[in-house]
């Protein structure tokens, strides 16, 4: 969409302002083409669909689908901007929901593909995935916070034990977390302020506020 400061028209060749009325995101032209030039537009799709409240066009979902491993080309600093700008949208849980359906996680957070449909415990109705959304949805908007609640939990599924009684423990399923957390900060090139900040919060996430 551009605005013609001679004429005061707008220039909409492929109706943009009706999509944006309509609150629909799609590809200009071929999606299949557009992901292919830069594969970081499926996250970007993410972040301006699902992540801020907008419905993806059913082809441009289908394309993101069918090219989401071009994801592994782009470069990790790329990837890391984007799921920034994800996490710091109004509704992130959505976004990191739309990564796992359209199969990213492995390129971006590979460890939560574990998470998912992993049972708890009687204390938790939701698995951990499910429950990790459920604290994102509910965290300030801090980038900080965010991130450490993507990954408070992610050790989970590595500590399992299972008493005589089926009851489901997950001892010093914390350390676990920071050390999976720690690893994915070092491959997303996180500065050494934030991966302390991260991993000091994801650490002592069990501990009483009082």
């Amino acid at each position: 969409i551009a605005f013609d400061v001679g004429s005061h028209n707008l220039i909409d060749p492929f109706n943009g302002i009706l999509d944006l009325q309509q609150n629909i995101l799609k590809a200009v032209g071929s999606a299949e083409e557009r992901f292919a030039e830069d594969p970081l537009r499926i996250l970007r799709m993410i972040r301006f669909g699902d992540a801020q409240g907008r419905t993806i066009e059913a082809d441009t979902l289908a394309a993101a689908k069918k090219h989401v491993q071009l994801l592994e080309r782009v470069s990790c600093e790329r990837v890391k901007t984007e799921l920034d700008k994800i996490l710091m949208s109004d509704l992130p849980q959505l976004g990191i929901r739309k990564i796992l359906e359209i199969g990213a996680l492995p390129y971006t957070i590979p460890e939560l593909i574990h998470a998912v449909g992993f049972e708890q415990n009687k204390y938790h109705i939701h698995d951990v995935f499910d429950h990790t959304m459920w604290v994102l949805e509910r965290t300030p908007r801090d980038l900080i916070l965010r991130w450490s609640a993507i990954f408070h939990d992610v050790g989970k599924p590595h500590t399992l034990s299972v008493d005589d009684d089926g009851s489901r423990h997950f001892y010093s399923h914390e350390t676990v977390s920071e050390d999976l957390a720690k690893s994915r900060m070092k491959e997303l090139r996180f500065s050494t302020d934030d991966t302390r900040a991260i991993s000091s919060i994801v650490r002592h996430h069990m501990r009483p506020l009082d």
